[in-house]
Formats: C-alpha cells, structure tokens, sequence
C-alpha cells in the first residue's frame, strides 16, 4: 500500500449549484493508493467510521455536480468524484428530487418534492397543497411557463412532465391572465338545441363523455358530472403511494401504515382521508389509482371479495401501475387475485423468524392479523420504501418508466375513454374472444370455438392446452396463469359456461375474478345449475343464455356482434336503474341517523328458535344508546327481533327505534314470507316505522346492503335467502356477524359468512352449547367493538375535512336567476335528466 495519505473534505451540497455553497461534514483520511482503488461503496463504509456528523441518507456527486444512484456506488472509484480540492460532494438523497417554485417575476415562492417524470397536473396538485395558502390565487389562477416563455395550458398539463418545464432545479409559474382566442361558430351550428338565454352563440364548449364503472356507489347522486363543464376540478392531491384494504379487516392497519410512509417522505392516499363532503368516491378513487405511482394492497382475507378492492386492484393492473402487496395470508397467492398476482413480489406482514419468536416469548397474538404492533409496520414501511427506491434507480438505468406493457383496454369498463395510462387501440387481426369453460366439458369447448370462429373471430379456449389436467390437481401453475392474462388483456369477450364443474372449481372462479371488470363477460347457463351468490355480485346480470335449449346459436352471434362493433353503442338502462338504487340509498341514509344501525336478518321459517335467545338478542341491542333496528319486514325471525328490541325499549324507556325496509312492490307472489297486499304492493307493518323503496326485494335488498353498515345475521337454518343478502352486505365492505339459534348449523359455515370479527369472536359467538345469556355478552363486546371502528373512521374523515377545504365550484346560470329562486325539490325524475 502506498504510504502516502491525504485528507478529503466531505462537503453537504446546498440547494444552490455553487460549489462553495454546502457544509462541511468533516475529513477523511486515505491513502493515494485507497482513493485509487476504493469504490464509492466501500468509501460510504469509511464515511460511517471517521465522519463526525455521517447521515445515512446522503447520495454522492460527480465534480460536476450531478447525483449518482446508488447502482453505480460499487463501479464508480474515489477518484472519479474527487475534486481538485480534495473535496467529495454529498447531497440528500430524496426519495423525489427538491423543485423550486419562482414567479415570471424571480421571486421563489416555496419548493415541493415532485419526480422530473411526473405530469404538471401532479405538480400543480402539490404546489396548491403545499405552497399556497386560503385566500391566496387558487389552483386555477396560476399556469406554468416553458423555457421558452410559452405559456402551457390546463389541457397540456396531463401530457407534459415536469422536466418540460423545469430550468435547473426550479420551475416557473405566472399568475397573469392569458388570453385565447374563441372559436366562431359556424352557420350550421346556430340550429344547436341550446336555451338561448343561458349559451353565448360565439363560443362553441365541446364536452365529452366519459365511461364509468358499470356499477355506481351511494354518493354517486352528488357527483360532479363529467359533462358539466362549468364545474372547478374535484381530484384533489396526486400522492405518490395509494393504499388499498378491505375497511371492515384492515381499516386501522392502512392508517398507521399512513403514518409511518408519510415520516419516511411519500405522499399517500387513503380513502377516508381524501375522500371530502361532496366527492364522489369512484370518481375520486379512479384519479387516485389512475395518477399514484405505487399502489400498495394489504391483502387480507376478503380483499378482492368486495366491490371497491375487487375494482382498485384490477384498474391498478390495468393502468399498469407498480404493485407492492402486503400479506396477511398463510398462503401466497389469494385465491380470487391468483392470476393477477401470479409472479408479483410481495412482503409478508410478519417474516416467520418474528413469528415464531413471538410464539417462543409466549404470545397469543403472533398470528392474528388484527393485531399489527407498530414495531412490525415500521419496518413493512422501510422494505416498502427500498423496494420502491429499487425500482426507481433500474428505471433511471434502464431509461424506461415504471409503467409495464399496456393492456389492450378497449373493452375495459374500468378505464375512461381518455385515459393516456392504458392504450384503447383495437388489437390488429379480428376480435379475440375467449371461452372459458371446465376440462370436463371439452367437448363443449370445442363445439363454441368452432361455432364462433364461423362468425369471423378468433378463438382461444381455457380447456384446449395441454395444462388443464391440473384443474382438479391444485390449480394452474405461474405459466398457465400468465398465458390466460395475455389472452384475457387481449380479448373482446370473454364467455364463461357456467356448469356445476365450472363454479365449484377454484381455477375456474379465478378466470372470473380476473376477467369481471375488466372485460364484458357473457355467461352461458348449463341446465340445473343454481347461480352462487358471489357469481351473481360479479357479473351483475340477471338474464343467462341457457346452453341446452340450444338457442344460444340464435342469440350469440348478435350479441357478440353488439359487443364487438366499434359501431355500436349500448343503452344507458344499466346506469340508469343504478342512479335509482344509489338515489334511494343516499335518502335511507339521510333517514337511518344513528350511532348505531343494524339489520337484521334471518329465515323466514323459525320453528327451532328458542324465545329466550330472541329476547336476549333485543336485550342486547336496547343496552347502547341511540339505536335503530331496521329489518326486511318479513315474518317470524326479523318481526320477532325487532319486536323484543322494541319491547325491551319501552321497558327502559329509551328512544331507540325500529324500521321495516320493503320495496313498493314486487311481481312475484311473496305472501308466504311478507305482508303483500294482492297487486304486489306491501302493507305497512303493525309496529316501528315502515320505509318503502325499490321494486322488487332483490333491488331491496341491493339498497339496505349498500347504506347499512351491519348486519346481524340470525341463522336458524340453511335459509338460502338471508345467506345471500350477508353475501350482498361483505360485498359492499361492511360488517356481517352471524348469530346461530339452531345447534344443528355447522359452527364453520358461520366463520364463512363473517365479515370484520375474529375468528375467535366467531366461535364464542356461536357456541351452541353456552348459555343464551354467555352468548348475548359476546355479541354486545363484538358491537362495542365494531361500534369503536365506525366511530374512529368516522372521527379521522370529520378531522380531514377540517383541515382541507372543499372543491371550489362555479355556479351555473339557471332560470331562477332571472325569475328568482325556485323552491322545488329534487326529484328521482330530475335525477335521472342530469345523469342524462
């Protein structure tokens, strides 16, 4: 070794680019032949021992001054960084580089963290959040300004990035008005169907229409709607990280695991944070899967089993976005997200090794996932964080984004028409369709794909590989699973027969789950075969082509067609009677005010029910305070309940109360289970209040399933009915606790239909053979608990919306300011014109 040695300076850059600019950490001393021969890696490891002041969040610089990743600490040597002045340059290395904000005029305003390929929308979004402050110019009264001087308009910040319009490390924002030119309108349009008193005939506003979801949500009746141009945007911060859960098992886990992201410097997305007083929350959520860069699901055991992670999941796929799961499975991968998540790299909730050293401690709860010490979720933030700064540093080397191969999305009902994330081009060739269809009915596969390959498209079917004999044996294997994506990503149309060996196979299920959503898939019934209740949810269809009676040949080739053509175009009918359903659920929550809701359900049929277990479970319920029981308003099981509750209420005088849901009317005959009068219409029930909605029970039970937060499910046997309506109230995400009255109910079908309680809650809860009045004390610590997780999601949205102020929104002109205002209600029929 040479034995000559010199002292290096290790200098902190500042914000400016001036080299004199910094702050001495301290010095390091080496020999010549080290800083030959040291690799910036190895020299990191000399910083830590000699440097008095060492942080470990440093990335070093070239003379230049230009940051180096840290991918190339292990190549680059000493040397190549060393200054004339035996100085190494440091600088933070920040998980998004530091942009500063100045003014046409010079004047620096602040600086965000923003990543140089991020969309000027995203920088807007951050520079209001963080810069400006109420009463200063909002987010619509400022542009950005190219090197150049151009101006950059509202349209182009979706499609430029912020190294467009960086200069240096700062960008430049104007506050003054640009002027743009109107467009005359041509002769022709003068006829154009508009009030003449609202529309300036020398301006011509072309709106577009977007395509949504094809199922809605409750606050859908206050969206701002697409068409409405007049309307400021509603979409809020673009944040770096979305995190998505099931609310009813992981609500409290994606909160803290907020927190701790938040410390380590990203920006996250949680739903019951950024979703604001009249939001519409698909919209809202759309933008935020749409627009985040890393989507991070805690995956529990009902994700993907309900609406909105089922939804979130599959547009993050689609969009191509970076996934990072966290598991809280035993077993990787779940069984809906299986074809998804086939090769996707996930983190454990809990390495083993902490596991079962906790067990060794004597813990009992190593392996409940409700329980997540804070300990565990810091260090699940650390990995999520290293990963995320893996995946950045090989995009940067690689010159490539982190966004994988575009899905063919044309089909999608998922995405917007004018999402630039996801290609909406036509695959080349014909259409694609895919037949899904069981290893057992081979034959029939055969006969479809032909069939269809008569009408001019191509085919690819399920159970014509040479894979399929693992069917029965376990499933697919990650080759099969990754050939179905790329023929599902590229398909038109998927059809799935759906045959008693089709539903009850576990790689048949996941075909459906992966394709439900993301394409239109068409189901064709075998004979005798009874539609599953998760089916139904799915595929959101209420006719079935029936593959036996043989006239399927009559009726595929126009419905493909319909499907297929560019040409054609689909009715509203589908949205429409979904507007009804989310009208007539906002206006049940407007009149279920409660601290505490709860439906209840249970057969029809009640000969092996005790009295006393009714009394005691209206006993329960009357003990909290402001409590609404709502029921179907069927016989026996439900009247008897709520009768008790009602009972026990005016024995404690308190001011609970009793509803009965029931739809106007329904043209099947349901006199046997409800009181209907002999026009399908339904009476109004003899005690508590009687609310009307919908028009049959199935769009009944759609509306309480989506506006109530509990349902108590009373199983006095296989009753198919009220299983499927618990089924509807997992499915919207809300909670299911179910309640045995009959000893001979299998104690695991229960633990099946739970939704938000504990196995170990399930059980006691369930417990046959303990006392009524042992039972009845579990299910009161199960509300009080489930009532605490209502409460506290309540409290952090109340919280939120304190702290961030609402969408600013321009007022359209209407006829009432010129004739003085007008008093009259909104109307489901006014409803339906605006969606329109």
């Amino acid at each position: 070794m040479d034995g000559k040695y010199s002292l290096l300076g290790v200098i902190l850059k500042g914000d400016n680019s001036a080299k004199d600019d910094g702050r001495c950490l301290g010095a390091i001393k080496l020999f010549n032949s080290q800083i030959r021969e040291f690799t910036l890696e190895k020299f990191r490891d000399v910083m830590k021992k000699q440097l008095i002041c060492f942080v470990e969040n440093l990335q070093f610089c070239t003379k230049e001054g230009w940051g180096i990743c840290s991918g190339l600490e292990n190549i680059l040597k000493v040397g190549d960084i060393l200054s004339e002045e035996k100085t190494i340059h440091v600088q933070w290395n920040q998980c998004e580089p530091k942009i500063a904000v100045r003014t046409a005029s010079g004047v620096v305003i602040g600086f965000v963290f923003c990543g140089l390929q991020s969309k000027l929308r995203a920088l807007r979004s951050l520079i209001t959040d963080q810069i400006y402050d109420e009463g200063r110019a909002s987010m619509q009264e400022f542009h950005f300004v190219e090197q150049n001087g151009w101006p950059v308009s509202a349209k182009q910040e979706n499609s430029l990035s912020v190294l467009d319009v960086c200069k240096g490390s700062h960008v430049t924002i104007s506050t003054e008005r640009v002027l743009l030119t109107q467009t005359r309108v041509s002769p022709e349009t003068d006829n154009l169907p508009f009030n003449a008193s609202t529309t300036n005939k020398s301006t011509v506003t072309t709106i577009s229409r977007k395509r949504h979801l094809s199922f809605r949500s409750s606050k859908d009746l206050e969206r701002i709607s697409p068409a409405d141009s007049s309307v400021g945007d509603v979409t809020g911060s673009v944040k770096q990280i979305l995190i998505s859960y099931v609310r009813a098992e992981a609500a409290q886990h994606a909160l803290r695991l907020k927190q701790e992201l938040s410390a380590l410097g990203f920006t996250v997305y949680l739903d019951v944070h950024e979703i604001r007083s009249g939001l519409d929350w698909q919209d809202s959520l759309n933008y935020a899967v749409s627009n985040c860069e890393f989507f991070v699901p805690l995956v529990t055991p009902k994700y993907g089993e309900t609406q909105w992670t089922n939804r979130e999941v599959k547009l993050a796929d689609v969009l191509g976005k970076f996934i990072i799961p966290v598991n809280f499975l035993e077993n990787w991968p779940p069984k809906c997200l299986a074809i998804q998540f086939a090769t996707t790299q996930y983190i454990d909730w809990k390495t083993q090794t902490q596991i079962n050293a906790e067990l060794s401690e004597g813990s009992t709860t190593a392996t409940d996932i409700k329980v997540w010490d804070q300990r565990h979720i810091r260090l699940v933030a650390c990995k999520i964080k290293e990963l995320l700064n893996k995946a950045r540093e090989k995009a940067q080397l690689k010159k490539m984004s982190l966004v994988k191969r575009k899905t063919v999305v044309k089909s999608c009902t998922l995405v917007e028409e004018n999402n630039e994330q996801a290609s909406q081009c036509n695959r080349d060739g014909c259409p694609l369709v895919v037949i899904c269809v069981h290893i057992n009915q081979r034959e029939l596969g055969v006969e479809f794909a032909e069939f269809i390959r008569g009408m001019g498209y191509e085919v690819w079917c399920t159970n014509t590989g040479n894979s399929e004999h693992r069917l029965d044996c376990g499933g697919w294997g990650v080759q099969e699973r990754e050939t179905f994506q790329e023929k599902a990503d590229d398909a038109g149309v998927i059809i799935a027969v759906l045959s008693p060996d089709f539903i009850h196979s576990r790689t048949c299920q996941q075909q459906l789950y992966y394709c439900e959503q993301r394409k239109k898939v068409v189901p064709l019934l075998m004979e005798n075969v009874q539609i599953p209740s998760w089916l139904e949810l799915m595929l959101h269809s209420n006719t079935y082509t029936c593959v036996d009676k043989g006239d399927y040949q009559d009726h595929l080739p126009t419905l493909l067609q319909k499907l297929l053509d560019p040409k054609a175009r689909q009715s509203p009918n589908a949205e429409l009677d979904e507007a009804r359903i989310s009208y007539a659920v906002k206006q049940l929550n407007k009149l279920l005010r409660s601290s505490l809701c709860i439906y209840i359900c249970g057969p029809t049929v009640c000969d092996n029910i005790n009295t006393n277990t009714i009394k005691a479970l209206g006993q329960v319920l009357c003990k909290f305070d402001d409590v609404t029981v709502v029921t179907g308003g069927g016989y026996n099981t439900e009247y008897l309940v709520s009768h008790a509750f009602l009972q026990e209420t005016q024995k404690s005088l308190k001011s609970h109360r009793v509803w009965h849901v029931l739809p106007e009317r329904d043209r099947k005959d349901r006199t046997k289970d409800y009181p209907q009068n002999s026009d399908g219409t339904f009476q109004v029930i003899s005690f508590g209040q009687t609310y009307f909605c919908g028009n049959s029970l199935e769009e009944r039970d759609q509306i309480v399933s989506k506006a109530l937060d509990i349902c108590l499910l009373v199983i006095g046997d296989a009753d198919l009915k009220s299983v499927k309506l618990a089924q509807k109230f997992s499915w919207n995400d809300h909670y299911v606790i179910p309640f045995v009255v009959n000893k001979n109910v299998d104690s695991a079908f229960t633990w099946q239909l739970s939704q938000g309680i504990s196995t170990e809650d399930c059980q006691a809860l369930n417990d046959t053979e303990k006392t009524v009045e042992a039972r009845a004390s579990v299910l009161r610590d199960v509300l009080i608990r489930v009532q605490d997780n209502l409460e506290l999601e309540h409290r952090e949205e109340a919280s939120q919306e304190v702290e961030m102020s609402p969408p600013k929104k321009v007022p359209r002109e209407s006829p009432s300011k010129c004739g003085g205002t007008s008093s009259k209600k909104t109307t489901l029929k006014t409803v339906n014109t605006i969606i329109l």
